[in-house]
């Protein structure tokens, strides 16, 4: 997933052994090239531009980025657009930047990267494991959760409430990508993962 949301990190920390699946399709309504952040008029949903081509019936790890477009320079002032007045913004757009300006040539090798860049910043040091082989649902050491953090399946509730930069003037939006935690929680972000009521 591109920069995921705050529910696939809570899942990480609660929910014992995972792994990323790279062994399916991709899926054009999913998360793997977008996410979510909060700017002045509220939800604004970013997108990581994909090859032409009928990318729902490649391998996730075959699916190529656009580079004919300046993609990284828009998203990277729209994120300072949206916190560059949250409190921990300085000590997290250096390193997340960065990642929009060293694009691999596949979304997957893109968004293992971003991962391991994000479990870093905020403690979770976890190994990345993947998938030995397609995953149809949940048993064995995994429990399958490609369905339940899903665009079509939006998350609203379970989640504390905390200060967001434009909150004095428009509503608590939850479960936006994890920028928008780590931008505005700082190093409290792993505590309030902790504290995510999960269901599903």
């Amino acid at each position: 997933m591109a920069f995921p949301p705050i529910s696939f990190f809570a899942y990480l920390l609660q929910m014992g052994p995972w792994a990323i699946e790279r062994h399916e399709n991709y899926n054009k309504r999913s998360y793997r090239n977008r996410y979510d952040i909060m700017d002045a008029n509220g939800h604004l949903p970013m997108v990581i531009p994909l090859k032409k081509g009928k990318n729902n019936h490649l391998l996730i790890t075959e699916v190529r980025i656009a580079k004919e477009t300046d993609w990284p320079a828009r998203h990277r002032q729209a994120i300072k657009s949206a916190y560059g007045r949250a409190p921990f913004y300085e000590d997290y757009a250096d390193a997340i930047v960065a990642l929009f300006f060293q694009v691999e040539d596949t979304l997957f090798e893109f968004n293992s990267h971003v991962l391991k860049v994000l479990l870093n910043l905020l403690g979770m040091n976890d190994e990345i494991r993947y998938t030995p082989g397609f995953i149809r649902a949940s048993g064995g050491i995994y429990h399958d959760k490609k369905g339940s953090i899903s665009p079509l399946n939006p998350r609203a509730q379970g989640f504390p409430h905390y200060q967001q930069v434009f909150s004095d003037r428009l509503p608590f939006l939850p479960d936006l990508s994890i920028l928008d935690l780590l931008f505005n929680k700082g190093p409290e972000a792993r505590l309030y993962l902790s504290n995510i009521i999960l269901k599903g």
